[in-house]
């Protein structure tokens, strides 16, 4: 794990910055936090990245939706709830944005975070 000039220094600070002993774990969190985001659509298994198991992107594929835009039930899909606590209603507010206004339209808009 320590490749960079920067990582050779890190056993050297966490002598006088005690958090530096948990770089490499702070690292590996970072890396799995950085998977945990979709590259691709649905249809194309997340472009690669994402959770290997996602609930959201399974119906999606078992539907032959290319996303959550071209179902019917996603305005009362209790899949989607997994992703409220963290972006609130942002996640429905994109896709029905991109049931408006096509995935280039929406790509070139405004987009909830």
């Amino acid at each position: 794990m320590l490749s960079s000039d920067f990582e050779r220094l890190v056993p050297s600070l966490a002598r006088f910055v005690g958090e530096f002993e948990d770089y490499n774990t702070c690292c590996l969190v970072l890396e799995a936090m950085a998977k945990l985001r979709c590259k691709g659509t649905c249809r194309a298994g997340g472009g690669g990245c994402g959770p290997t198991e996602c609930r959201i992107r399974d119906c999606s594929q078992n539907k032959g939706l290319a996303g959550c835009w071209e179902c019917d039930e996603v305005e009362s899909c209790s899949k989607l709830s997994v992703l409220v606590p963290v972006h609130g209603d942002a996640p429905l507010q994109n896709i029905l944005a991109i049931r408006r206004l096509g995935v280039e339209g929406w790509l070139k808009g405004k987009r909830s975070w």
